[in-house]
């Protein structure tokens, strides 16, 4: 949809570049064979480059990093497709890229999901609202009066995505961020993101200062993702332990803290990010879940006082014409 590349896209690259290695074709062949039945005319153009830059005797990573899909394909898939590439194993660290993106991509249509019903209620809510004011102001007083609601409420979340793009740019204390993360919901989902990537990681063999710049580039919050860099570049040692590491950061809970300890001093670390990552997934979404439960309860009582209110005026205003 007007040349946009989404994950979506980038997800069906990986599955088709999978399936071709498992029938036994060459990556060249596999990307001139996926850039030709490609739908998205962007993304076309880009895997045609990957296949022409690959055939020039350089690796897939680098290719990567070198086009435009360096911007669509994050670090740590890039990581995990070098560690493929050296290890001779390519095929396997494609499927583990594939079925994280996929819970990735399930959880966040559970998410827009949810927001479906209160969505509709506020439309709903925009169009009965200044119903009462027809008898004053007729039909284009009313569509004007529902155009101003619906032009409130879409302006809202425009200021929203702004903010939170410009403050990229201009709120070095990643300020709005910060806000951002100090809701349970943004938190939890963070800490989910940042372990799943953890465990991936670490059971592929990348480096730890890696997986700690990787994982917090995935974690979808920067003021979290810079407080994990700024603890990392303050370091001197990096042989330090990860449970210090994720102590020294100063934003996990103390729980969190004796399960990595746990899962250390056992060498079962790996089961202890897929643990800590599915339990603040489950705990991001029954806060959301409650969260989808009470909005729109709380946006239909607010619909109906203010109709109510919007009637009694209405004809306690048309009364005075009333012989």
């Amino acid at each position: 949809m007007f040349g946009l590349i989404t994950q979506g896209d980038i997800l069906n690259f990986f599955i088709q570049l999978k399936s071709y290695f498992h029938a036994g074709v060459n990556l060249p062949g596999a990307l001139s064979s996926i850039s030709a039945s490609s739908s998205n005319k962007k993304l076309k153009v880009l895997i045609k480059d990957l296949s022409e830059r690959i055939l020039k005797g350089i690796t897939l990573n680098e290719a990567i990093t070198r086009t435009g899909l360096n911007k669509c394909i994050s670090d740590w898939e890039i990581a995990l497709i070098k560690v493929g590439e050296e290890a001779g194993n390519l095929e396997d660290m494609l499927s583990t890229i594939i079925s994280l993106k996929e819970e990735r991509l399930r959880n966040r249509r559970k998410m827009i999901g949810g927001l479906l019903y209160p969505a509709i209620l506020l439309h709903a809510g925009a169009v009965i609202l200044p119903i009462a004011r027809i008898i004053k102001t007729g039909f284009w007083g009313y569509l004007g009066n529902v155009m101003l609601i619906l032009g409130g409420v879409y302006g809202t979340i425009f200021l929203f995505w702004l903010i939170r793009k410009l403050s990229v740019s201009f709120d070095k204390g990643n300020l709005f961020e910060k806000m951002l993360f100090s809701f349970r919901i943004n938190k939890f989902m963070t800490f989910s993101k940042f372990f799943q990537s953890m465990k991936v990681l670490f059971e592929a063999g990348i480096p730890v200062k890696d997986i700690f710049i990787f994982s917090s580039n995935t974690s979808g919050n920067k003021f979290f993702e810079s407080r994990v860099k700024k603890h990392l570049s303050g370091l001197r040692d990096y042989n330090i332990s990860i449970t210090d590491f994720i102590k020294g950061v100063g934003l996990f809970p103390q729980d969190t803290i004796g399960f990595i300890s746990a899962g250390e001093v056992s060498g079962s670390l790996e089961k202890i990010f897929a643990h800590l990552s599915k339990d603040f997934l489950e705990k991001g979404n029954h806060r959301l879940k409650i969260l989808m439960t009470v909005l729109p309860i709380v946006v239909f009582l607010i619909v109906a006082l203010v109709v109510a209110i919007n009637v009694i005026s209405g004809f306690s205003g048309t009364s005075n014409y009333l012989p």
